[in-house]
């Protein structure tokens, strides 16, 4: 149901679409062939564009067609604005726009041969037929032909569509120019009752009174339902049908039943109330609900982790979930497809005014951008002291492919340090430990944190004579190591290189060097010719793996694979994974960035960044069944009463229980106390508090089911 406004006053009105339709109240009409009470008119709209497809002469009723969000649309074949001429249908009040390329027609509803040479008469006298015509001699004509006929009703077609249904009659002439019938075919129709609004493919909504026809032209029966079986709203245009609201009298007057005889409404089904579709859901790839029992541990989880960031020094800040696209497109880099989810603008041209369709905003794919965003806007408050130091956590959304451990949405919980000009690079150790406290705080158990240098990375590979376009290649090669594996990566490299198996070799042997010591180093130089990024990022590197010596062996290593295919990122980098599940995707990720607000403003503010799955964890120890589940609701006792007479009672002790800090609910209504034990039983409530009398309680421990008698005023659930 809708409100729309009707004759002045503000009423409630029934808005129908093709799938509120009954397939049981079709009926299969075709046209009335009397010439006399069923013709159509046809005016051809003369051409009114110069050779640029633009309009001749500037006009208030000229304008060019728009998509539902107030968009420009193009015309795919022409690439050209598609201009067309705007009037109104008196009949139901619809907008209609006839195109004044040359190719538009006006058509009027069931003139006589008297009032079809009374509208000749007026389009000739106007030159409202001529190649050229003014706008304003089309509206004149419109206008002088409603007072002179009284026909309201028309509405535009092209000579295209009209060439196809069109049947002449001795009238017409000049091409399309008169009366004519429609070719005879079977179509299909359903009668409605009432008032209401017909959302069809129509460019604006049918209004009709005193019930109305919905017709599907040329559809059989069968074709109609299986129409309205599979309407989608979100694509009428395509899957209606060609669905139109008729007019009462107009339907009645220009169409009959096969055997062609008048259709009488009284002996005709009438369909008064909508149709109930129901829906079947289907999973959205990459979306996930939670349970409340898994949505009590992930609420647990974050507050542990927000925490443990908190104990370092590292408050937790909101950030909005959109951020400028261009702005997001400039951090991914030129990845293809991009991961983005952009969002169209689809108000009115609220942002730009201009009506174009560009996409203004995306979702944020990491916290990253947003922490850059935030302390450009807030840059010289008071409420950035440097080095800042910062945390987030909430959901991201990445429209990527769906792989085990790879969402499309998902949590991440970030910690970042962000510097002027400087961030010592013990933050890159810091923040390593960070994480493991995380781990142990949640009993994930043993994790592995790899770290390696986008310093040696690059270096490497630059050693190797290779530019940045194939460095980029082989680096998202290697990020996808859990995914393929070690022999698919090799392949990918093999590849990627066709003949030159050496240098796949050496670059997949440098993937794999791993050392929880400094062995690494020589590891590396044995494979690469030195530079001085290449050593500058050993340097960093072997830094932080002695800054890290405390923490349990085996636990951080040197991990060359560690590339991080994000491109802020320009020096240590990590990813961290469950050992007993080596093969999953990293838990723990982050690293060093030179500059994070580079495209936000001209300071440099370098950081340290890492982030902890905090969705990828959760399923992680869901899949090894070894996510302790939590009951889902915190509820403490069931209050239960056998007579409505307590019904205000159970309410003031409620209340009174939930001032202590205890969660507390009512089973409100009839229903036997098995059910309702059975209730408590199913969400883990501890106590059911049954009224016995008032002030009196009896109470069922559902551990044990033991019972006791308790006043009301002095009994706490635990």
């Amino acid at each position: 149901m809708s409100n729309k406004s009707l004759g002045g006053s503000c009423e409630v009105v029934q808005r129908w679409t093709v799938e509120d339709l009954n397939p049981d109240f079709l009926f299969e009409v075709t046209y009335n062939r009397d010439i006399e009470t069923s013709a159509r008119f046809s005016w051809p709209i003369p051409n009114m564009l110069n050779a640029d497809g633009e309009p001749l002469v500037l006009h208030p009723c000229i304008a060019p067609k728009t998509e539902k969000d107030g968009s420009i649309f193009i015309d795919p074949s022409t690439g050209r604005k598609d201009y067309r001429f705007y009037f109104k249908n008196h009949k139901d009040n619809t907008a209609q726009g006839v195109k004044i390329d040359g190719t538009g027609c006006i058509l009027f509803m069931s003139p006589s041969e008297s009032k079809s040479k009374k509208i000749k008469e007026i389009i000739r006298s106007l030159g409202a037929n001529i190649e050229g015509c003014s706008p304003q001699s089309i509206e004149d004509a419109l206008e002088q032909i409603y007072l002179a006929t009284g026909i309201g009703d028309r509405w535009n077609e092209t000579k295209k569509t009209l060439g196809a249904k069109y049947d002449a009659f001795e009238d017409v002439e000049d091409q399309y120019f008169g009366r004519f019938l429609y070719k005879d075919e079977i179509s299909s129709a359903v009668y409605l009752g009432g008032e209401g609004l017909f959302d069809g493919p129509a460019e604006s909504d049918q209004l009709f009174h005193g019930g109305t026809f919905i017709i599907f032209p040329g559809k059989t029966i069968e074709d109609t339902r299986n129409i309205i079986a599979k309407y989608v709203p979100e694509r009428k245009k395509e899957t209606s049908g060609g669905a139109k609201h008729v007019a009462y009298d107009v339907f009645l007057t220009t169409r009959r039943l096969p055997d062609g005889t008048p259709i009488v409404p009284g002996l005709l089904k009438r369909q008064d109330e909508p149709n109930r579709r129901y829906y079947k859901p289907t999973a959205s790839a990459g979306f996930s609900d939670y349970s409340p029992e898994i949505e009590a541990v992930e609420r647990q989880w974050i507050a542990k982790i927000q925490g443990v960031f908190e104990l370092y020094g590292y408050p937790r800040i909101k950030t909005k979930a959109v951020e400028e696209l261009h702005v997001l497109r400039l951090e991914e880099g030129d990845r293809k497809p991009s991961q983005i989810f952009a969002i169209q603008k689809s108000f009115s041209g609220a942002a730009s005014g201009n009506g174009t369709k560009e996409e203004l905003y995306g979702l944020r794919y990491d916290h990253t951008v947003p922490l850059a965003r935030y302390m450009a806007e807030n840059s010289g408050s008071p409420a950035i002291i440097l080095p800042f130091k910062t945390a987030r956590i909430g959901p991201v959304w990445r429209n990527q492919e769906i792989t085990r451990g790879q969402y499309r949405e998902f949590i991440q919980a970030d910690i970042d340090v962000v510097g002027d000009g400087y961030v010592p690079i013990e933050y890159d150790a810091e923040f390593p430990r960070i994480m493991c406290d995380v781990a142990n705080e949640l009993g994930i158990g043993s994790i592995e944190l790899g770290i390696s240098n986008r310093k040696i990375t690059k270096g490497f590979f630059s050693s190797l004579g290779f530019d940045d376009e194939l460095t980029e290649k082989i680096i998202r090669v290697i990020e996808k190591r859990d995914i393929l594996g070690w022999q698919g990566i090799q392949a990918q490299l093999y590849s990627l290189f066709k003949t030159d198996k050496v240098l796949a070799t050496r670059c997949l042997d440098f993937a794999m060097i791993k050392s929880s010591t400094s062995s690494f180093a020589d590891e590396v130089l044995r494979l690469a010719k030195p530079n001085k990024l290449l050593e500058d990022g050993i340097e960093e590197l072997m830094l932080v793996m002695d800054r890290l010596q405390d923490i349990q062996t085996g636990t951080v290593q040197a991990d060359m694979s560690v590339v991080r295919d994000m491109n802020y990122y320009t020096g240590t980098v990590y990813e961290g994974r469950c050992k007993d599940s080596p093969t999953y995707p990293p838990i723990i990720v982050g690293g060093r960035y030179d500059n994070l607000v580079g495209h936000f403003m001209k300071e440099s503010r370098p950081g340290v960044g890492a982030s902890f799955e905090v969705t990828r964890a959760i399923d992680l120890m869901r899949d090894s069944k070894r996510l302790p589940l939590m009951s889902g609701t915190r509820t403490k006792a069931l209050i239960v009463y056998n007579s409505n007479a307590y019904a205000m009672h159970a309410e003031m002790i409620a209340h009174n229980l939930r001032a202590t800090g205890s969660s507390i609910e009512i089973a409100y209504g009839a229903g036997s106390l098995e059910d309702k034990l059975h209730y408590a039983r199913a969400k883990n409530i501890p106590n059911v508090a049954i009224i016995t009398d008032v002030g009196q309680l009896e109470v069922i421990n559902m551990a044990d089911m033991a019972r006791r008698l308790v006043l009301s005023n002095d009994w706490v659930p635990k």
